[in-house]
């Protein structure tokens, strides 16, 4: 039975938090339910999280962190004056960011070498056209080398995902407004798994839509509610190694697991205030060592999290 170590990353207005480590428990019985636990939590800011494969983070909060894979700050640089929502990798390292302003002018794709000098940007227009952008959210990258990334506004109606080679060509989108297969109400997260399977965070209409690395509609499950399997804010979806799909809820509190086919597996959060608290998680990303979260807290006058026990995530 796989059990997994959450690192949450906790965004605070006063102190940062020190990296907090936990030991981790034995591994439940085989009969039981997969049992995730809490393990340390550092930063700040946090509003969207990426791994490379030496197991590196990079955490959006404003600009850009480089972190080590237990919390050291590494390095940092600035993505101009815009709003930062996604951030992913390439299997170089190079880093690239969905910008939804930059300079407060454009909505652009911001690429980056590990260490933060700038490659190259694409975008630069606000329109609905091949390549233009009206409100980059999510981006994510294939073993394909295509760079997927959502795309949404309502004036005008535009819900997609548009495709793009590693140096910024233009390759193809899909997607659009509506309820139905392939339609999204706000495309959000996005990711990839191994196979080259894509999926999304359709925001508004509460579900995940699973589809091939062209776009071709695969399957889709959720609703509204809180039950297990229901969303309110699906922001973040992540990846393990098993092809199991992590989607963070931000109204709910909570991460919620899959199955690559969208079987419910388990759900976990824990309580404003406790150790590994977090509130309105926003960016997930999963490797073999955990489930890296990215969080925004609302009050900062909550407590800061304490202990140094182990402590099981329900």
């Amino acid at each position: 039975m796989k059990q997994y170590l959450i690192l949450v990353l906790l965004s605070l207005l006063v102190t940062p938090l020190a990296c907090q480590r936990f030991p981790a428990p034995t591994h439940p019985a085989p009969s039981q339910a997969p049992v995730t636990y809490y393990s340390s939590q550092w930063g700040m800011n946090g509003y969207g999280i990426a791994l490379n494969r030496s197991g590196q983070v990079y955490l959006l909060s404003g600009g850009v962190q480089k972190l080590s894979a237990t919390g050291s700050l590494i390095t940092q640089w600035s993505t101009g004056l815009g709003s930062p929502y996604g951030i992913a990798t390439d299997s170089s390292g190079n880093v690239y960011v969905a910008n939804s302003q930059v300079n407060g002018q454009i909505p652009a794709v911001l690429k980056y070498s590990p260490n933060g000098s700038l490659i190259t940007q694409w975008g630069g227009t606000f329109g609905g056209g091949d390549g233009q952008f009206e409100g980059p959210d999510g981006i994510a990258i294939g073993s394909n080398g295509v760079v997927y990334v959502t795309d949404n506004d309502y004036s005008p109606i535009v819900c997609r995902v548009e495709e793009f080679s590693l140096s910024g060509a233009y390759l193809g989108q899909w997607g659009a407004y509506g309820r139905g297969n392939g339609q999204f109400d706000v495309a959000s997260g996005i990711a990839v798994d191994s196979s080259g399977d894509v999926y999304v965070l359709d925001f508004g209409n509460k579900r995940v839509q699973k589809f091939s690395s062209t776009g071709a509609y695969i399957a889709q499950w959720g609703s509204i509610g809180s039950g297990a399997g229901q969303f309110e804010s699906p922001l973040g979806v992540g990846i393990d190694p098993s092809g199991n799909v992590y989607v963070a809820d931000g109204l709910l509190y909570r991460i919620e697991e899959f199955t690559s086919n969208g079987t419910f597996v388990a759900q976990w959060d824990a309580p404003a205030g406790g150790t590994g608290y977090y509130d309105e998680p926003d960016g997930i990303a999963v490797n073999s060592n955990g489930i890296y979260v990215s969080n925004v807290l609302e009050n900062p006058g909550l407590p800061i999290p304490g202990g140094l026990a182990g402590h099981p995530l329900h």
